[in-house]
């Protein structure tokens, strides 16, 4: 077999694998073969990489926004004088960024933020 073809037999050994979940035991084995490829160029996958990568940076973007805004709400609750209880910190730090925009919205809307007043926003049901 020349390059390419060791590379396609390669690359659908990996796929086959994944169906039966013995990707660890052939990555392991590719490794130790003298066959190498370059995934990105690889036509069969290629695609695969590029989509796993878009939904990887995606996915770290909606991290970083979420992560943002939990430190603005908590810095916000902070300014108002409140003392943030430790799970209330954990919740906010694990919220979505659809909740913590609501949440935001309303200590800014509150007139006196209080822990009992704080503790009733996080525990508001989603509209």
């Amino acid at each position: 077999m020349d390059r390419r073809e060791r590379a396609d037999a390669a690359a659908k050994l990996l796929i086959l694998s994944q169906l039966r979940r013995a990707t660890p035991v052939v990555k392991e084995e590719l490794e130790t073969m003298a066959i190498q490829f370059n995934i990105k160029e690889h036509p069969s996958l290629s695609e695969i990489f590029a989509q796993g990568l878009a939904e990887g940076e995606a996915a770290g973007r909606e991290e970083g926004e979420a992560e943002g805004r939990a430190e603005a709400l908590l810095r916000l609750v902070e300014r108002r004088r409140v003392i943030v209880p430790e799970e209330a910190e954990r919740r906010i730090r694990a919220a979505t960024v659809a909740d913590l925009d609501r949440w935001l919205d309303a200590v800014f809307d509150a007139s006196d933020l209080t822990a009992d007043s704080l503790e009733a926003i996080l525990a508001a049901p989603r509209h």
